[in-house]
């Protein structure tokens, strides 16, 4: 049986809702390896709810549609999560993708695809 890891880059905090009620969730996120050569098999984000639950969204191209994920797993069990990747005007170019950062019309420098401001 293949092992599969989740090797993390980045650690931090992100933001979710409910109702109204903002939330801190930690996240990790990073790619997704097999084997003991470690072959990438795709990305994930991973985010610890302030009740212990993880929930991890996973895509085998884009850290970006991993993002999406989340949120719809986070939006069935009715939280919101509160991040600049998920929004129509967040992009990535050539160097950005899959890094965790992109860009808004809103800002004159990258920011994170998991930051709420």
């Amino acid at each position: 049986m293949t092992e599969i890891a989740y090797d993390a880059w980045e650690i931090g905090t992100a933001s979710a809702s409910v109702r109204t009620e903002m939330h801190s969730c930690m996240f990790r996120l990073g790619r997704i390896t097999s084997g003991k050569h470690k072959v990438q098999q795709g990305f994930f984000i991973a985010l610890t709810l302030p009740n212990g639950d993880i929930v991890r969204g996973e895509d085998r191209r884009s850290l970006r549609k991993a993002l999406f994920r989340a949120a719809e797993i986070l939006s069935e069990r009715g939280m919101i999560l509160c991040a600049a990747g998920l929004s129509n005007r967040f992009s990535e170019n050539e160097e950005s993708r899959n890094t965790g950062m992109g860009f808004v019309p809103a800002s004159d420098r990258a920011v994170h695809m998991l930051s709420f401001r």
